[in-house]
């Protein structure tokens, strides 16, 4: 059983933010938001994409100056903060893509920003270095080697390190931004032992988080941002998941997942799969998927679910097997060939996998396409004139929030990326759907409307393989759930007759 998140009833405020207001042309980001934090205190911060919290945190880290409001620390007001200011004052900003260097070892990483111990001759001083990490990497009770190269650690190991750094660093105020998105269970217990550490020290933490069940777990209190305004600030002990996502879209959840009536059953096999090897990583795992059907794939980390995903796109060689696209037998050697096959895949990293973030929603759009908008099919020259009309049907279809086709994709929610990778497939008319993980780090009402697409793709006909590590949303979504473990095909269960506990029960092996 985890533990209870610690209780803090103290007025002794480490930060307080009050009356913040950031506006940006078009838009009001902030509208008078009040947020403060507590000495020794984790006070979680959610909300849907979009709703501000980006917006406060770059204001609390000297990136965006404040239109209006005030900041104080320790109760002394801060006038003016920037970057520089920020890191001065003992606040730390840990972000999902970690900026640590993976060539480096934990030592050097955890000392990096700050002044390395040095000799006489100006060298550095390796013992005292691997001694100074040691010491941080005790303190918060883990046991990790600080000569060891980070890039030989799994990415909860490197959440410890970014945390190491700033407590190395002496900050009193850190920020989490997102920090399990990407971790296993097992790592994301392991992480919240180092925070409950972090936070016994006296560091104050805020914690960004789009999955509410940690807020119960890891905060004391919580606050909700909507649309730049302040919802609902409260301790956790006193409110709800459903109270929670209800402050945060404006509605009632009671269903989490859409209800279609499907106006038909599944059709013929689109896709079928007949003992799929790929060297120590899949053993002859089999599988049919119809059209019109949802099929999850189910597994812990390491089961083999994104190499399946893989190796059907032609992004990692299989060794042996055989696929079949409406019965006929091919070789899918290329996310290309995979494309002419009639085969799409949503990748688990969208933004290093499914989207080139430096280029606009309109050329993100049309990318896996192209050919459909040539002036003329012996006249290989886009024609931006059709590349325009189709990119405003799918923003209008999908309901994307953008400020037009040309604005860059990297500016984007995280909701709005990932409703721009499946519109360009969408274009493209395919047969197989493949999504990989494709709620992740997306808040729960941008969810809603992910599973509504996939629901809504499925009626049209279009068969879905669907993957994810939360269980709740393979039952919710899904026809069939496949279970992988170690490689292997192991139990398929109907979703209608099974429950979350059955499919969890599978995947650590019946």
């Amino acid at each position: 059983m985890s533990e209870r998140p610690l209780r803090i009833h103290n007025d002794d405020f480490r930060l307080q933010m009050r009356g913040i207001v950031k506006a940006f042309p078009g838009t009001v980001a902030l509208d008078h938001v009040d947020f403060d934090l507590r000495s020794g205190e984790v006070h979680a911060l959610v909300g849907q994409n979009g709703a501000g919290k980006s917006t406060l945190i770059r204001i609390l880290a000297g990136i965006y100056p404040m239109d209006q409001g005030q900041i104080l620390l320790d109760g002394k007001e801060l006038p003016g903060l920037t970057p520089q200011t920020s890191h001065r004052l003992g606040m730390r900003f840990i972000h999902q893509e970690l900026n640590l260097i993976p060539w480096f070892s934990v030592a050097e990483n955890i000392v990096l920003g700050d002044r390395y111990p040095k000799g006489m001759l100006r060298t550095i001083r390796w013992k005292s270095l691997f001694g100074k990490a040691s010491k941080v990497l005790k303190k918060l009770g883990v046991d990790i080697n600080p000569r060891k190269s980070v890039q030989e650690l799994s990415i909860g190991q490197q959440w410890i390190v970014a945390i190491a750094r700033a407590l190395y660093s002496e900050g009193s105020v850190v920020v989490m931004d997102e920090p399990t998105a990407s971790l296993s269970r097992k790592e994301v217990q392991e992480l919240f032992q180092v925070v409950r550490s972090l936070q016994q020290s006296g560091t104050s933490i805020i914690y960004i988080s789009h999955r509410l069940e940690e807020i119960f777990e890891i905060a004391q209190r919580v606050t909700v941002l909507k649309d730049g305004h302040r919802i609902l600030t409260t301790e956790v002990g006193k409110t709800s998941a459903k109270e929670l996502a209800s402050s945060m879209i404006g509605r009632s959840l009671a269903d989490r997942f859409p209800r279609t009536d499907r106006a038909r059953e599944p059709g013929p096999v689109v896709l079928s799969v007949s003992g799929l090897s790929m060297e120590d990583r899949l053993h002859n795992v089999s599988f049919e998927l119809r059209e019109g059907e949802i099929l999850g794939l189910a597994g812990l980390v390491g089961s083999g679910r994104t190499e399946v995903a893989n190796a059907l796109f032609g992004t990692q060689p299989y060794t042996s097997g055989e696929i079949r696209i409406e019965g006929k037998a091919v070789r899918v050697g290329s996310p290309t060939e995979a494309i002419r096959h009639g085969v799409a895949l949503v990748p688990e990293e969208r933004r290093a996998q499914g989207l080139v973030l430096t280029m606009t929603v309109r050329e993100n759009a049309t990318l896996a396409n192209l050919r459909r908008f040539t002036t003329a099919p012996w006249f290989p020259l886009l024609s931006r004139k059709k590349e325009t009309k189709s990119t405003r049907e799918m923003i209008r279809s999908l309901s994307i929030q953008t400020s037009g086709l040309g604005q860059l994709i990297e500016y984007l929610s995280g909701g709005n990326q990932q409703k721009v990778v499946l519109g360009k497939w969408l274009m493209g008319k395919s047969k197989v759907m493949i999504f990989d993980e494709p709620t992740r780090g997306i808040d729960v009402g941008s969810k809603f409307e992910i599973y509504k697409i996939v629901k809504t793709l499925a009626a049209q006909g279009v068969g879905i393989l669907y993957i994810s590590s939360e269980l709740e949303e393979l039952v919710g979504v899904c026809d069939r759930i496949m279970v992988l473990r170690h490689g292997k095909s192991v139990k398929e269960l109907t979703s209608g007759e099974t429950t979350v506990h059955d499919v969890l029960n599978q995947c650590y092996g019946g």
